[in-house]
């Protein structure tokens, strides 16, 4: 939140609120928004949700680790593409696929999402996510369908 305050507001990114709930801390941030050309679709963001951390709930609490995989393909895919913000397109997830590793201990998270390929309407990327200790806690894929929208 702070670095984007300092981006002036024709400058910035689009507001997603769902991003809203998650604390990011984004290693390789660019201080240049939008980029001069196509990024690798590849993030690693250090994730912590807001304004609960963990869950008491073993079965909530793993859907911290399912989520930033269902939720941040998208991002990873549109940074092959962010040089033309406003970006001209919107993806959901039509497939999803999530393996359960170890229980998360940590309220921080690193989110890894690659999205190797997008064709015809449909993007694909892997997620996983690892606690600071770096053990993995869970891995998985997802499908997304994708459309144009109006500038």
């Amino acid at each position: 939140d702070e670095r984007v305050a300092d981006i002036p507001l024709e400058q910035r990114p689009a507001d997603l609120p769902f991003f809203h709930n998650l604390d990011l801390r984004q290693p390789g941030w660019l201080d240049d928004w939008p980029p001069t050309g196509p990024l690798d679709p590849t993030i690693h963001w250090w994730s912590r949700f807001v304004p609960t951390a963990r869950f008491d709930d073993p079965w909530v609490d793993a859907c911290r680790l399912l989520i930033p995989i269902d939720t941040h393909g998208w991002p990873a895919a549109s940074l092959a593409h962010a040089h033309l913000e406003p970006l001209p397109a919107v993806a959901v997830t039509i497939d999803l696929s999530v393996r359960f590793h170890r229980p998360a201990d940590d309220e921080w998270l690193l989110v890894e999402a690659v999205s190797p390929i997008a064709a015809d309407g449909l993007v694909a990327a892997t997620g996983r996510v690892w606690d600071r200790a770096g053990a993995l806690l869970a891995s998985g894929g997802q499908t997304l369908l994708c459309r144009r929208v109006a500038p």
